[in-house]
């Protein structure tokens, strides 16, 4: 089925020039004594270590200079206190969730980077992934990304991020897909775009049976359109053409509002039936339904 020429005018998304991306590490053993230039020393030491080769190894050190990695002792309560609403909701295990709840301090692994440097070899988004599970593995914590509500809780759920990939970093480890529980009024949220400094995806009033193959759809466009962020440098297309069981199917993005930030939306018109029927269609062409 060929898909409808929408003719949507030209949208504008500020890209910001560089990005700063940051993990928490909690554990026991953090508190106010905390030096965190022994863990800086430690890094270094494990960029040098055998399971590199020599050229990973050099991309290694020019990553971390050119991210300014950083650690930084910092009080828990303003970063944990604002999850401890969506423990349950993550499926946090017991030892994870007490050690969340009794923490005064954790260690903020830092690292900034421009932008147009993030399909680099190794770059430094990865660097500070590989940072703060070397520095999770060594104190026995955990490792907590506040803008997807990711919580990593035992060393084999991070062991992806101990070893940087070339290439442009994957959103999956870091990306959510957050519904509303109502079946009438169905919400689709993508948490993990913001983590770049740009906008995440929202999909209102999503019918119940659509919903699952709805998040799936977006976790793939939400890498698309991060990867055509990364590669062009510009405020990303209108529309991204997606392969499914029938070939190539065109899907129309928009820039809405969410809250006081930008969102990205479905780019569907008319009213609520007829988006329903489009989004229909769409994922049947993308034989996700």
């Amino acid at each position: 089925m060929k898909s409808p020429s929408f003719g949507l005018p030209p949208q504008h998304l500020d890209i910001p020039d560089k990005i700063r991306v940051s993990l928490y590490v909690v554990a026991p053993a953090f508190n106010y004594e905390f030096d965190d230039r022994i863990f800086d020393h430690k890094l270094l030491k494990s960029f040098t270590d055998e399971r590199f080769d020599k050229k990973t190894r050099a991309h290694l050190l020019s990553a971390k200079t050119a991210s300014m990695l950083s650690f930084e002792l910092n009080p828990a309560p303003p970063i944990l206190k604002p999850l401890e609403t969506f423990l349950q909701y993550l499926n946090v295990g017991a030892e994870a969730e007490v050690l969340l709840r009794a923490s005064q301090y954790l260690v903020q692994v830092t690292g900034v980077q421009n932008i147009g440097a993030l399909d680099a070899a190794v770059t430094g988004v990865e660097i500070v992934n590989f940072a703060a599970a070397l520095l999770a593995e060594e104190v026995g914590g955990i490792i907590v990304e506040p803008y997807s509500l990711k919580i990593l809780e035992t060393p084999e759920s991070f062991t992806g991020l101990q070893t940087p990939q070339p290439g442009i970093p994957s959103l999956l480890p870091f990306l959510t897909i957050v519904q509303s529980q109502d079946p009438q009024l169905i919400r689709t949220t993508s948490l993990g775009l913001n983590r770049f400094g740009l906008p995440d995806f929202e999909v209102k009033h999503t019918p119940e049976e659509l919903a699952a193959p709805l998040a799936t759809l977006i976790s793939g466009l939400a890498q698309t359109f991060f990867e055509d962020i990364v590669r062009t440098r510009k405020a990303g297309k209108d529309q991204y053409d997606i392969r499914g069981a029938q070939g190539s199917t065109r899907v129309p993005l928009k820039i809405g509002r969410l809250g006081n930030e930008r969102a990205l939306n479905l780019a569907f018109h008319g009213r609520q039936a007829e988006k329903n029927e489009a989004l229909r269609q769409l994922l049947q062409d993308l034989d996700l339904v």
